[in-house]
């Protein structure tokens, strides 16, 4: 019978290859170095060894431990040796003693000597050297740096400490802070100043100037709109009487909210906030992760109701939801297939929606939004303020439509806007233009894309009935392009000039 005595294991020197890509402790590439100190003969025959005992480490032993005493062990060969297994002297530099590292300390490069090293493969840029050694390039390359890998960490943790900055709706960044104490300050000058605002996260100047730019190719047609309006009418109040009708309270908007969700198959989908706080009458946002229609409770009237509903949720809500199962759901699918942008068709869409199935189906906001922007382009806050009396006499809402067109302004003396507001009609103007050529089912299934895309992504598009989705008043193909002629008739304009101003669809973008 054989007799093995335990053998006791001594610390295996650190090497290179003993860290895997980030620079931690592989521990199933140390083995055990087993060094006989004496060989003795057992009564078997068979030789036997005989080992000085040696403490093994300690398992919560640091990585840099590791490294200090393995350092410690390579220089002492070397200043007894003049050799190193794993290193290459400078010519004159054998007889020079290295200093061994602070047991503990992480050693540090000087700055020329750092290389750049691949957080994935851990290789390192440029070669490595000190005052007593070198690593050649080829060398850090075959194996990772220690030191290298170390110092990587070291600036992950401080990337990691440092405050991250999150981006800005635009729509919130261009929200003044000070809107009702300068529209107070506004209205008791009678007008005669122009309001300074604040903002809590302004937009950059960059940004404020990517929204200047405006267009005036659509001016006759909504000076002409608006015009019609008031020779029917009168004034803008008369107008906005006849077609806005009784106010509703919160409690009556809120049940012809869920009898228009009900009837759309969208129970429990939408919620609905109303707050006097908006600047615009309505807008789809998501609200605790959950998509909501917030409306301004200032402007719940009975004629614009069913309007704000096909707006928001027929449109809006019902083109995204659809969009959720295209392949262009995400930014990268929009890139990769190539999609023109949508918000000219998106709100042109609603912009009709909203007046849709109405006695009459002026387009008087979006035309009027049309050319405020384009007047506060060229005038101060004041100066457009009564330039607009022409149209409407109500200081309040002359009010609304100026602070629409200055927001993300500061001072509102300067002539300058916010030109988003100039979509509405000239999206709307699109639709009506190409009306008889735009799949308008299509359109709503694929999500949100633009008219122009609608043939080039129908065959890669989910259009299943149950899945996707169109709303109740787009039903009826027939009736619904019925409805649009009307619109365009309604509102003086005729198809001729809009294959004038539109003459094909790529003229559109």
């Amino acid at each position: 019978m054989i007799a093995i005595e335990t053998l006791p294991r001594e610390i295996v020197p650190l090497k290179p290859h003993h860290l895997n890509r980030r620079g931690k402790l592989n521990r199933n590439k140390l083995r055990p170095v087993i060094r006989p100190t004496s060989t003795q003969q057992n009564p078997d025959g068979l030789a036997c060894s005989q080992l000085t005992p040696v403490k093994p480490p300690s398992p919560t032993r640091s990585i840099l431990s590791c490294v200090a005493e393995t350092e410690s062990r390579s220089d002492a060969a070397v200043s007894a040796t003049g050799k190193c297994h794993h290193r290459k002297l400078k010519s004159g530099n054998a007889d020079k003693k290295l200093k061994p590292p602070v047991p503990g300390k992480l050693p540090r490069l000087k700055k020329k000597d750092e290389g750049r090293v691949s957080r994935k493969s851990g290789k390192s840029s440029t070669s490595t050297s000190s005052s007593s050694t070198t690593i050649s390039t080829s060398e850090s390359q075959r194996r990772p740096s220690l030191k290298n890998e170390l110092i990587v960490e070291d600036g992950d943790t401080a990337k990691s400490q440092k405050k991250k900055t999150k981006s800005v709706y635009i729509l919130e960044a261009i929200k003044p802070n000070n809107v009702l104490s300068e529209k107070e300050k506004f209205m008791r000058l009678r007008g005669h100043y122009n309001p300074q605002f604040e903002y809590d996260n302004p937009a950059s100047e960059k940004v404020i100037k990517s929204y200047s730019q405006v267009y005036n190719k659509l001016i006759p047609q909504a000076l002409r709109i608006m015009d019609s309006a008031l020779d029917r009418y009168g004034s803008y109040e008369a107008f906005e009487e006849a077609i806005a009708g009784d106010r509703l309270t919160e409690t009556e908007f809120n049940w012809l909210f869920k009898d228009f969700v009900t009837a759309e198959g969208l129970d429990n989908q939408v919620h609905l906030n109303l707050t006097p706080d908006l600047l615009s009458r309505a807008v789809m946002t998501r609200l605790r992760s959950r998509p909501t229609m917030n409306v301004n409770s200032k402007v719940l009237r009975k004629g614009w109701a069913r309007g704000l509903l096909q707006h928001e949720i027929g449109t809006h809500y019902m083109r995204s939801a659809n969009n959720r199962y295209q392949p262009w759901h995400n930014n990268r699918g929009r890139k990769r297939h190539c999609l023109l942008p949508m918000n000219p068709t998106e709100e042109g869409l609603a912009s009709l929606h909203s007046v849709l199935g109405r006695d009459d189906p002026c387009l008087w906001r979006s035309a009027m939004l049309y050319y405020t922007v384009y007047q506060a382009s060229l005038l101060p806050f004041r100066e457009l303020f009564e330039h607009l009396s022409r149209f409407i006499q109500s200081p309040e809402v002359r009010w609304d439509y100026c602070m629409r067109a200055k927001r993300g302004q500061v001072d509102t003396s300067k002539p300058g806007c916010f030109n988003k507001d100039q979509v509405y009609l000239n999206g709307a103007l699109q639709v009506l233009r190409f009306r008889f050529e735009i799949d308008f089912h299509a359109l709503v299934k694929l999500g949100r894309v633009a008219f122009q895309d609608v043939e080039r992504l129908r065959h890669e598009a989910v259009l299943a009935e149950g899945v996707v989705s169109v709303p109740s008043f787009m039903a009826d193909k027939d009736k619904y392009l019925e409805k649009l002629s009307e619109i365009r008739l309604k509102n003086k304009l005729t198809d001729k000039e809009l294959c004038e101003v539109f003459p094909t669809m790529e003229s559109c973008i």
